[in-house]
C-alpha cells in the first residue's frame, strides 16, 4: 500500500525523478478496481472491516489498540487530535499537531484540564502520544465527522459535524477551545513564540468488533497506527518495513505480506513537494530490489495499492509484457503545478 503515490502534490514535471522500477510495475500490471479510495478505507477493507456508509470509518478503536496496547479497548473511541487554528482573513485554517512540537508533559496537562472539566459529561480524553489523542465514550454518539487528513491546512467548515448530536458536540468543542485558550500551557507557548493548542478534532469513531474477520495476511510491515492496530486485532505479527525487501522472505511461509509505505502520504498532507520527490526515489530503489525477487521466482506476485480505488497486480509472467506503453508519472499525478 502506497497512499499518496499519485499525489495530489504541487510538483513540476521537470522535477520528477526517474522511477524505472515503479514505472515497470505500473505499466505491466493488471489493474483491478478495489474498495476504498483513501488509506483508511483501503486498510479497513483489507482486513475485512465493514464500514457503514452512514457512519465514520472506525479507525480510532484500532489505532488506539496499537498506540495503547495495555489499555482497555472497551467502549466507543474517537481520534481527538490536538490542533492549531490560525486566522486568515475571514477564515480559520486548521493545522495538525505534527508541527506543533508539543511536549508529552504539555499534552498531559491539557488532557487533565479537559478531563476535569468534562468528567460530568462522560468524556475521557487520553494522550497516547503528544500528538495523538483519543476520546472515550461509554456509548456511540449520533455523530458523523470528517477525517483530520481532509482538513489539514484548510479552512474549518463550521458545519463539519453532522448527526442528531452535532449541536451538542459543537458546544463541547467550543468549550474546549475556551478552556485551552486560558490554559497555562498555552500562555507559556505563546510567550515563547510557539503556536498554541487551540482545541481537539474528533473523527474516525467506532468500537472494536466482537469478532475480528479472518485476516488476508500472515504478516504486516508498517509504522502506521491503524495498520498496526488492525494487525494486533487480527493477531498478525507486525514489523517496521525493512531496508531491504529480501527480509520479507523469512515470513512468506505464513502467507501474504502487507507492506504499508506511509511517507509519501505524509508529504502529501504537508504539501511538501521536496520530501515527496525524495521519498519517491527511495521507493523506486526499494521496488527495484523487490522486482529482482519476483524475477527469480522468490516472490510470486506484487499487488500495488495507491489508495485511489485501484490495485495493480504484477506477476513474473506479466513482467514480459515489453510491448505495453507505460504512462508517465506526470500523466498520473494529481495536483501537479503547470510550467
Amino acid at each position: 500500500m502506497v497512499p499518496g503515490l499519485f499525489g495530489p502534490i504541487p510538483v513540476l514535471a521537470a522535477d520528477l525523478p526517474k522511477v524505472p522500477s515503479l514505472s515497470r510495475i505500473l505499466g505491466r500490471s493488471d489493474i483491478e478496481a478495489v474498495s476504498g479510495s483513501d488509506p483508511i478505507a483501503v486498510l479497513l477493507d483489507r482486513f475485512g472491516i465493514d464500514v457503514d456508509p452512514n457512519l465514520d470509518p472506525p479507525s480510532a478503536p484500532f489505532s488506539h489498540l496499537a498506540d495503547v496496547p495495555d489499555g482497555s479497548p472497551i467502549g466507543y473511541w474517537l481520534h481527538a487530535d490536538p490542533v492549531h487554528l490560525r486566522p486568515n482573513r475571514d477564515q480559520l485554517l486548521l493545522f495538525d499537531a505534527r508541527h506543533l512540537e508539543l511536549a508529552r508533559g504539555e499534552a498531559q496537562r491539557l488532557v487533565e484540564l479537559f478531563n476535569e472539566h468534562f468528567t460530568v459529561e462522560g468524556l475521557r480524553l487520553e494522550a497516547a502520544a503528544a500528538d495523538r489523542w483519543y476520546l472515550r465514550l461509554d456509548s456511540a454518539p449520533r455523530l458523523r465527522t470528517r477525517a483530520l487528513a481532509d482538513v489539514m491546512g484548510r479552512s474549518v467548515d463550521p458545519a463539519y459535524l453532522a448527526g442528531k448530536d452535532a449541536a451538542r458536540w459543537m458546544g463541547w468543542l467550543n468549550e474546549t477551545q475556551m478552556l485551552f485558550h486560558q490554559a497555562e500551557v498555552n500562555r507559556h507557548r505563546e510567550l515563547s513564540g510557539r503556536p498554541t493548542v487551540s482545541g481537539i478534532w474528533p473523527w474516525g469513531g467506532g468500537s472494536l468488533p466482537s469478532a475480528m474477520p479472518q485476516s488476508r495476511y500472515g504478516s504486516v510491515f508498517a509504522v502506521d497506527s491503524l495498520a498496526l492496530g488492525l494487525a494486533n486485532a487480527a493477531q498478525v505479527d507486525a514489523y517496521p518495513i525493512p531496508e531491504r525487501p529480501e527480509a520479507l522472505l523469512s515470513v512468506l511461509s505464513r502467507g501474504r505480506v502487507l507492506g504499508y509505505w506511509h511517507s509519501l502520504w505524509a508529504a502529501v498532507l504537508d504539501a511538501d513537494a521536496g520530501a515527496w520527490i525524495q521519498d519517491l526515489g527511495r521507493l523506486d530503489s526499494w521496488l527495484d530490489q523487490l522486482l529482482a525477487l519476483l524475477t527469480v521466482g522468490r516472490v510470486d506476485e506484487i499487488a500495488l495499492f495507491p489508495c485511489d480505488g485501484t490495485c495493480g497486480l504484477v506477476t513474473r509472467r506479466a513482467l514480459r509484457r515489453f510491448w505495453r506503453r507505460t504512462p508517465s508519472m506526470a500523466a498520473r499525478l494529481k495536483g501537479m503545478r503547470q510550467n
